[in-house]
């Protein structure tokens, strides 16, 4: 996600519900905002450099499924620009600790402002009667509430879900995509010094996306035969006979002195011969 915020070209409003989401700290105390625009909006998509048309809809589930996965958490203080329901702040994300007792908000958008000032009275914040379980969850909501107070001299405070003000790239590529375990031939592939061209077949090599008549006929191409021109009684060419197991190809890496052992996937034949002779990374 680029530090820049979505730029909305014709609906303005949009911009500060995304503010509120993304850059909590630079934008100071924003007030709940609601997302008003007309049926279509057009607004540049973060990480990409593609504008996309996106209905008035598609705005508000791309806002929501961002602030409730935890991009940005609030610490409330006066609590006019936190949701009580659909924002993760000091208690976290009530609608999914108390879905049932949700499922009778009358306002599932309203802030912690306006639900703290209603209470006692929850006839003017829940639909009644409850339900079993929704009566169970109210009363443990109200014990959990019970000796928090709202301060109104003090703004909320928003910050990013790794506990900082400041936006980090980093930080928000490593939210959204987690960590990941990369297979230790791609690591030994970028590091060595051979050509460009070279990586790229290898790389689509060890993805098996090199187009043999198998994957050709993957992708539904019309091809008279998938099996091996090269090899009697035929043989279906997948990317690990082609570049292996074809007598062809045998006879290529005899003469290089190169063995594979063929029992193993592709992946790990390459890791296995590397690790056999001792090859440095």
């Amino acid at each position: 996600m680029p530090e820049a915020e979505v730029k909305v070209q014709k609906v303005k409003k949009i911009e500060p519900v995304y503010n509120l989401v993304t850059r909590p700290s630079v934008y100071g105390n924003p007030k709940m905002v609601t997302v008003e625009t007309r049926p279509v909006a057009y607004f540049a998509v973060p990480g990409t450099k593609f504008e996309r048309k996106m209905s008035r809809k598609d705005v508000e589930d791309y806002i929501r499924t961002k602030k409730e996965q935890g991009y940005a958490k609030v610490k409330a203080g006066k609590g006019d620009s936190v949701m009580f329901w659909k924002d993760v702040w000091d208690f976290g994300l009530l609608k999914d600790i108390y879905p049932h007792l949700f499922s009778f908000a009358k306002e599932p958008n309203c802030s912690v402002e306006k639900f703290m000032s209603l209470l006692p009275a929850t006839d003017r914040i829940f639909h009644l009667p409850l339900s079993g379980i929704a009566a169970h969850q109210l009363a443990d909501l109200l014990n959990t509430l019970e000796h928090w107070q709202r301060d109104d001299e003090t703004n909320d405070t928003w910050i990013y879900i790794w506990g900082s003000g400041a936006f980090s790239t980093k930080q928000a590529y490593n939210q959204i995509i987690g960590e990941m375990d990369t297979a230790a031939p791609f690591k030994w592939l970028w590091k060595s010094c051979c050509q460009g061209k070279h990586k790229v077949f290898f790389w689509l090599l060890l993805n098996d996306r090199l187009n043999t008549r198998n994957l050709l006929r993957r992708k539904r191409f019309a091809i008279p035969s998938v099996n091996c021109v090269m090899c009697n009684p035929a043989t279906e060419e997948t990317l690990k006979h082609l570049i292996f197991t074809c007598s062809f190809a045998q006879l290529c890496w005899t003469s290089l002195r190169i063995a594979w052992d063929l029992a193993l996937p592709v992946m790990e034949m390459v890791e296995e011969y590397k690790l056999s002779k001792a090859i440095p990374s």
